[in-house]
């Protein structure tokens, strides 16, 4: 296989994992028994997943960072246009200090269907990307 290849295949692989997590983000939001912080940082996965998978197909390496903002600006403009900030700072929160007791923001969390919604755009967004590439 070509580096081309091998790169287009770990593109897919990304992708397929963030919406694996998008559909457990849904899952976990849709069960009242679940609580909204364990939807939301899957949800916040999917998000950074796709984003990782762009970084990929730009052929930035990718890093061991969690900021979907910190994962944005290493992206060109167009790569990130169909993408609110406005998400990224919704999500942002429930990366890994949204795990732990003492790191959970301050005030009321958001709903976890907000999160999901959030992140299906940055999936969503993504995936044009990725396809418009292909």
């Amino acid at each position: 296989m070509s580096a081309e290849a091998d790169r287009a295949a770990l593109v897919q692989l990304w992708m397929q994992q963030a919406d694996d997590e998008l559909v457990a983000a849904r899952h976990l939001a849709s069960d009242f028994e679940v609580p909204d912080r364990i939807a939301a940082f899957h949800a916040h996965l999917a998000a950074e997943k796709a984003l990782k998978a762009v970084t990929i197909l730009r052929a930035v390496p990718v890093r061991k960072v969690h900021g979907l903002a910190t994962l944005a600006i290493l992206l060109p403009p167009e790569d990130i246009a169909g993408m609110d900030r406005a998400d990224f700072d919704l999500l942002e929160p429930w990366n890994i200090e949204g795990r732990y007791p003492a790191d959970l923001p301050e005030g009321e969390p958001p709903e976890a269907g907000a999160l999901v919604q959030a992140a299906e755009r940055v999936v969503i967004a993504a995936k044009r990307r990725v396809q418009g590439a292909a």
